[in-house]
């Protein structure tokens, strides 16, 4: 699949009119549109306006995983300020890559195939001046018109691609439910 807008491929690198090429569940290639479109011919093509990492697990600890054992029975703000912060402040590009932090927010050749799509098509979003800071500062939820995950299209146009969104609401709903009953939490449905 080749995937075509204006690519945020990390947050330095901006590709005006450029194109993500996934191949089974990784990324073959990321670069100008046009050069892609003439070495990958035979892929199905998607054009959007903003194509953007798809950002899984954007918020992680997996930083701390590197430091696992270290401090565990310290009081959780004594661990937080004596072991993890200082460990994280020390982290230097070796160390990130190690916790995983090079792949997370880009896209790039040979890596896990999770992108998404953005429209720029609503009041709010006009005009973009900077891509990376309108995906930042001006970009909502409901601007993710296209998805894929592990290199499976997941989101297309509004709807859920081999989910059962109902199901998943259903339980959801059924699950936070039970939690709070069991936590004891008094809430305005209770």
């Amino acid at each position: 699949m080749l995937i075509a807008g204006t690519v945020i491929a990390d947050p330095e690198t901006v590709v005006p009119d450029g194109a993500v090429v996934v191949e089974g569940t990784t990324i073959a290639a990321v670069g100008e549109s046009d050069a892609l479109r003439d070495e990958y011919p035979d892929h199905e093509r998607r054009e959007l306006d903003l194509v953007a990492p798809g950002l899984v697990g954007g918020h992680v600890h997996s930083v701390q995983s590197l430091g696992r054992g270290i401090a565990d029975d310290a009081a959780l703000l004594d661990w937080l300020f004596d072991a993890v912060l200082p460990m994280e402040a020390a982290m230097d590009a070796e160390a990130t890559r190690a916790a995983g932090f090079d792949r997370l927010g880009t896209l790039r050749e040979g890596q896990r195939a999770d992108v998404i799509g953005l429209t720029t098509d609503r009041t709010r979003a006009t005009p973009v001046h900077d891509p990376r800071s309108h995906l930042v500062y001006a970009a909502h939820g409901d601007d993710v018109v296209f998805a894929v995950v592990d290199g499976r299209v997941r989101y297309d146009g509004g709807e859920h691609v081999g989910i059962d969104a109902d199901a998943v609401r259903e339980r959801a709903t059924r699950e936070a439910k039970r939690v709070v009953e069991e936590a004891g939490i008094d809430t305005a449905e209770s």
